[in-house]
């Protein structure tokens, strides 16, 4: 799988190795395994904080620029600058810090730093076989008809 798939799957929310399961159970908490094709998520306490610091630099910086032009270009004054700088930031902050952290895990199983979850692997290793098997039978059955 490329890794822009599991990056854009990630960004969308989407579990990177199915693409049909949803990554978050809540509004930034992720499942810890996928439902689907189990998938550990959470690796370990602390394991996002990259991803906050990020989220929380970018948002600062467009919540600072975007009034720092507007009051340079006088479309609004000083005090109306600092209320617009602290909403602006938090607003940010907020919206990308949810994709940022999908695009991260997508990113980190596109290099091979996800893999299932030991105690649940064996389940979908099988359920996999299964369906090579049918899939095989059918292939053969319609080859000999």
């Amino acid at each position: 799988m490329g890794t822009l798939r599991s990056v854009i799957r990630g960004t969308l929310g989407r579990c990177p190795a199915c693409g049909t399961a949803p990554l978050f159970c809540g509004v930034t908490a992720l499942h810890e395994t996928c439902p689907r094709c189990h998938v550990r998520h959470e690796r370990f306490d602390g394991s996002w904080t990259l991803v906050t610091w990020l989220a929380i630099s970018f948002g600062v910086t467009i919540g600072m620029v975007a009034p720092a032009v507007l009051w340079v270009n006088g479309l609004i004054r000083e005090d109306e600058g600092l209320i617009a700088v602290t909403l602006l930031s938090t607003l940010c902050t907020a919206l990308i810090y949810r994709p940022l952290k999908g695009a991260t895990f997508g990113a980190l199983h596109a290099m091979g730093m996800v893999y299932p979850d030991v105690e649940r692997a064996g389940n979908v290793i099988y359920l996999e076989r299964a369906r090579q098997l049918r899939r095989d039978r059918a292939r053969q059955r319609a080859q000999g008809a």
